[in-house]
Parts: structure tokens; sequence; C-alpha cells
């Protein structure tokens, strides 16, 4: 009997190990996207890169808390549709007749115009920013540069992004 429990623990242990490499894995994945943003006064937040390089914040959008990658390629401040959904958008009810042009190419009909009646971000806060959602693939939700140039300032210093109201 006890012949048999070894083997079956020795069967069992690639599995086992496998798994603990997973979730090692999962945690480190999480670590590098992390926001990393410290209020820098009234108004003005500074934002370090997170692990992975990218500018990451956790913001609340209409209520909910939500995490944004800082994308100064994307135009627009694009939620994907759960986001939306989370935000109280309602993107079921949305016309997704907007084209957009990704790094993988241009996708017909695939994001909707809305309005974000407020996105707080530290001690910014911007209303009634407009931006889309889209129902293309989309890991992460984007604040864009339509979010950074309703700002009086930002730019990257030493390696971190300033940002001012």
């Amino acid at each position: 009997m006890r012949v048999i429990l070894a083997l079956a623990g020795l069967a069992l242990l690639p599995t086992l190990l496998w798994l603990l490499r997973l979730w090692a894995m999962r945690l480190i994945v999480q670590r590098r996207r992390r926001p990393r943003h410290q209020n820098a006064g009234a108004g003005q937040l500074t934002v370090g890169p997170s692990g992975d390089g990218a500018f990451r914040v956790r913001s609340t959008i209409n209520g909910a808390v939500i995490d944004l990658v800082i994308d100064t390629g994307a135009s627009t401040t694009t939620l994907n549709v759960p986001t939306a959904l989370r935000a109280g958008l309602e993107p079921e009810r949305l016309n997704y007749d907007i084209n957009i042009s990704t790094a993988n190419g241009n996708v017909p009909n695939a994001a909707a115009d809305v309005t974000l009646t407020e996105i707080k971000i530290g001690p910014i806060h911007v209303t009634n920013l407009g931006a889309q959602v889209t129902r293309a693939p989309l890991d992460e939700n984007l604040l864009g540069l339509d979010f950074l140039q309703s700002l009086e300032s930002f730019e990257i210093r030493d390696g971190d992004l300033h940002m001012r109201q």
C-alpha cells in the first residue's frame, strides 16, 4: 500500500510542479502590470513605469475602478466591452459604426463613441471625456491622447510621466 501511495505521489509531482510554476508566473505578470502612481501635489500626478515599461494607472470611471494603460499612440481613450459594462455604459445598446486602425490592421465597425461622465486618476478629475468602446479584442483598456491633451501639461521626465491639471 505504501508503495502504491509513493508511486501515485511521484506520478502527481510533475503536475504539482507545473501548477506551482503557473501560479508563480501569474504573480510575476500581476506585479509587472501593477499601476505605479503617486500624487505630486494639487492637480498633479507622477506615474512611474510598471515592470513591463508601460505607464499604468488605476482610475475611477463613472464610479467603477478600472486599470488603464497610458497609450500615447491611441488618439482616443478606449475601453473593452466588459469594462464598459462595469462603467455603466450599456455596451449592448451602442452603435458600433467606427472603423479602428490597430497595429494588426483595420477592423471595420469595431467601436462606438461614448462619453465618460467622469474619470479620476488620483487628484486629476476630468468630466465628459469622449471615448470609445470596442468590440475588437482588447486585453487592456487604453488611456489615450484625448485625456492627456485635456490636461494643462504632461511630460516624461527622468523616466516618469508627469501630469498636471
